[in-house]
């Protein structure tokens, strides 16, 4: 059975790799595919509100998201 695992890491040379993460669960012959990351600073990290903020405004109004809450909560789950 084949597995994969996708860690992040640094190529420390051209036959040395170092994992930003402990792989366990795997052991004996594994094969490395190779593909390069930008590398992002923290200042380049988007928070998640700052994701949200960045969305186009949604066509649904309060009443109508809750209206289609209500509903599902009366249909107990069903579908």
């Amino acid at each position: 059975m084949q597995h994969a695992i996708v860690v992040k890491g640094r190529l420390i040379s051209p036959t040395r790799i170092e994992l930003e993460e402990p792989v366990s669960g795997v052991g004996g012959n594994v094969e490395v595919f190779l593909r390069t990351v930008s590398a992002r600073t923290p200042e380049q990290e988007e928070g998640i509100l700052d994701f949200l903020r960045g969305l186009q405004p949604g066509t649904r109004s309060k009443a109508d998201v809750d209206r289609q809450i209500q509903e599902e909560r009366e249909s107990g789950g069903e579908r």
